[in-house]
């Protein structure tokens, strides 16, 4: 067992497919596939049972996923520690962010960041804004980006940007003045995010 396969199982379990672990870790799906098999082969029990679409964790699993977020952040520690000590800038950052933020925002900044910072690796793990909030508090995740304001006395919260909604309909459904009460629209069929 190597920290990149518990690397690969932690992804598996926090993108719930072995699709999205790869295209997020950046290998072929038989690759993560065959890193979990071999942690399973080694540890002689299932870690992961499909349920229809879904993977569900084994009570193994779920105990090898809480050492394997352990180990990582514990890795991450030691490698900036090390970095600190040396006085250079390196290891991996991890970063949580809401699904918004992780598609649209943080591939740019993330972009900038490594130009400055080429030693660090960034990695980016996605998912509900209250998972986030949630591995910040406990320590499995350096920072988060969500799409909402958090209120927490444990945590720092800075404002990256404004966001501007808008309504797009057909000429037809807007009055001679354009414009719509909340009313109005509460009477229309729509959709939002």
């Amino acid at each position: 067992m190597d920290l990149r396969q518990l690397e690969v199982f932690a992804a598996v379990v926090e993108r719930g497919s072995f699709s999205r672990a790869a295209a997020s870790m950046f290998l072929s799906q038989p690759t993560v596939s065959a890193h979990v098999a071999s942690l399973e082969r080694e540890l002689g029990v299932r870690l992961l049972e499909r349920r229809g679409r879904e993977l569900q964790l084994t009570p193994a699993g779920k105990a090898l996923y809480r050492k394997a977020v352990e180990m990582l952040r514990l890795r991450a520690e030691a490698i900036r520690d090390v970095a600190s000590a040396a006085g250079e800038v390196e290891g991996i950052l991890t970063v949580g962010a809401s699904s918004i933020p992780a598609v649209y925002i943080l591939p740019r900044a993330i972009a900038s960041f490594v130009r400055s910072f080429p030693s660090v690796r960034v990695v980016v793990r996605q998912s509900d804004t209250s998972e986030v909030i949630d591995r910040v508090l406990s320590g499995d995740l350096e920072l988060g980006v969500v799409g909402s304001r958090v209120e927490s006395p444990e945590l720092s919260f800075r404002p990256l940007f404004q966001d501007e909604l808008a309504l797009i309909a057909p000429s037809s459904l807007l009055p001679p003045g354009g414009e719509l009460s909340p009313k109005d629209l509460l009477s229309l069929p729509f959709v939002a995010r």
